[in-house]
């Protein structure tokens, strides 16, 4: 035995390129030895050894063509064998040739492949066992799915009390829309006069003065014209009713037309005494009638605002306002817009502040019987309804309206009315600059009311949110602890279920995923029918009187949090 030792020193030569033996048979390689060629057949013998004694017999029967070949052992078919004939010389490849491929080597890379792996559960099979099971179930698990649905009605009932409490809606619990602002002054006090309150509009696009408050009424006739129900309710112009979303009807187009919030119509259509009077609907709404002047009034329209709310023109809150004796005294006093229909006698119509129109019979109460002898402007005392003073005012026509008003231009009431109110409300699309100009300008106080009712809501609320919050965990708490216990129970029952699928190598992620979908759809079919249904009850409740006491918060919001 040796040590290895080198013996000699070889260097490789670099091949470039392969030389690959394959299948294929290369005719110019091989000699061509004989050719046997006539019209029929062309026939070419090709060998690289000798060849001797070999005979081939070529039959052509039923369009078959037979080989017969003698003197030979080693025969093959080229078709039979899967031998390639080629007329051409023999190529080495090189490397790249060699390692070219037709395929895309990108395609083979499995690495972005999303890997699936099967489960023994499908959903589907999920979803119908479930649903098997809520229609085929036994006594006790009918008393398992009454539990549920009861569970549902709690949290229902829990979810919209809290909901009451803790979600701000200023818009329902504000008695003018968006945009007034409230002053109030002393009795004794001097007030602020009608142009000078027009002078702090600034730059507002929208600008109302609204004295009227909630001294306007609204009063449904009966069919021979007597009085029948009235409501009282704040009024505010009837141009703010386009700004909300039109529900039914269509928007007004005369000064007798009204329309009210969505508010004041369910509450309306939900007073018993607004059914007793025959209003069961919207169609009934809009098909009453109600007091005005000369004509009759009636409600077009509906519209989406959230405040208890009717949209009017100024004349008939002035005439309704007048009506519920805004200025005590005892002359009537009726602005000469709201008459449409107004006819006169004699004269002209009103101009200044201090002229009226009288009928006949007032004049010759007052001592002229025959108005054709009577020259216009004509000196009168009357009684001022601002001072209760009697002043003197100029009669410039006669009108024809049997009762004895006493008509004179709405700026003049309105500026009497508000000399009489210790609390009034404007309107401005600009409220934070025109609490300034009130300020700066009269030096009184004006009051965002859309923001004192947001801060009025956090006040009352801060303190019911705690408790509210705590209930409403206390019920959801013990029902998904109930929901706990009852899902325990079921599965101990099926603990030969799955001791047989572990037992057959089913994962348990599989078993606890199938159970987890079964039992939830279970549950949430139950009790999802218990909570719209305690949904719907307090609904009506919310429609009845009983709405006043209860609150519950319920909108399609408060719905799908629940």
């Amino acid at each position: 035995v040796e040590d290895g030792k080198i013996i000699a020193d070889k260097l490789n030569d670099e091949a470039k390129d392969h030389n690959f033996a394959d299948a294929t048979i290369y005719l110019k390689d091989i000699k061509n030895q004989d050719n046997l060629k006539n019209e029929k057949v062309n026939v070419d013998v090709y060998y690289d050894k000798k060849l001797s004694n070999v005979n081939v017999k070529l039959i052509l029967k039923d369009e078959t063509l037979y080989v017969d070949v003698s003197g030979y052992k080693n025969i093959k078919l080229a078709e039979s064998a899967g031998i390639v004939i080629k007329d051409e010389h023999y190529v080495k490849k090189s490397k790249e040739e060699v390692q070219k491929t037709t395929y895309d080597v990108k395609e083979l890379d499995h690495k972005f492949v999303k890997k699936e792996k099967g489960l023994l559960f499908s959903v589907k099979k999920m979803f119908k066992n479930a649903f098997l099971k809520l229609l085929g179930t036994s006594r006790k698990g009918k008393l398992l799915f009454a539990s549920f649905f009861i569970a549902g009605m709690i949290i229902a009932y829990a979810v919209m009390s809290f909901a009451a409490v803790a979600i701000i809606d200023a818009d329902s619990y504000a008695r003018l829309p968006k945009g007034y602002v409230e002053y109030s002054t002393l009795l004794d006090e001097e007030k602020p006069t009608l142009a000078q309150l027009e002078a702090l509009k600034g730059d507002s696009k929208d600008f109302f003065i609204n004295p009227y408050g909630s001294g306007v009424s609204l009063t449904f006739l009966k069919n021979d014209g007597t009085k029948g129900i009235e409501t009282h309710k704040m009024f505010t112009h009837i141009d703010h009713a386009k700004k909300y979303k039109l529900v039914h009807g269509r928007h007004a187009t005369a000064k007798n037309e009204l329309v009210v919030s969505k508010v004041f119509l369910d509450s309306f259509l939900g007073n018993i005494e607004a059914q007793d009077f025959g209003v069961w609907n919207v169609n009934g709404l809009f098909n009453e009638r109600i007091e005005y002047t000369n004509t009759d009034a009636k409600i077009v329209g509906v519209v989406d605002a959230k405040v208890d709310l009717i949209f009017a023109s100024e004349e008939f809150m002035m005439v309704n306002a007048l009506g519920n004796d805004i200025l005590g005294n005892d002359i009537t006093y009726w602005p000469v817009e709201a008459f449409e229909n107004l006819n006169l006698v004699k004269g002209s119509m009103p101009v200044n502040k201090k002229d009226v129109l009288l009928n006949a019979a007032q004049l010759n109460n007052l001592g002229y019987p025959n108005i054709d002898e009577i020259t216009f402007p004509l000196s009168i005392l009357l009684v001022n309804p601002a001072t209760d003073e009697q002043e003197t005012y100029y009669v410039t026509g006669v009108h024809d309206i049997e009762m004895d008003y006493v008509l004179v231009k709405l700026d003049t009431l309105k500026s009497s009315i508000l000399t009489k109110t210790t609390r009034n409300y404007i309107y401005s699309s600009n409220p934070k600059l025109l609490i300034h100009n009130l300020k700066s300008s009269l030096g009184i106080e004006g009051t965002d009311m859309y923001k004192q009712a947001i801060a009025e809501l956090k006040d009352t609320r801060s303190a019911m949110i705690a408790s509210a919050a705590v209930t409403l965990l206390m019920f959801v708490g013990a029902t998904l602890v109930g929901f706990y216990f009852v899902m325990k129970s079921s599965l101990i029952q099926k603990i030969y279920e799955v001791a047989v699928y572990r037992a057959l190598g089913v994962k348990k992620r599989e078993i606890a995923s199938s159970y987890l979908i079964e039992i939830i759809i279970i549950t949430t079919i139950t009790a999802f029918i218990g909570y719209t249904l305690m949904c719907y009850i307090l609904h009506l409740l919310n429609q009845s009187f009983l709405g006043e006491l209860m609150m519950f918060k319920i909108n399609p919001l408060t719905y799908l949090i629940g």
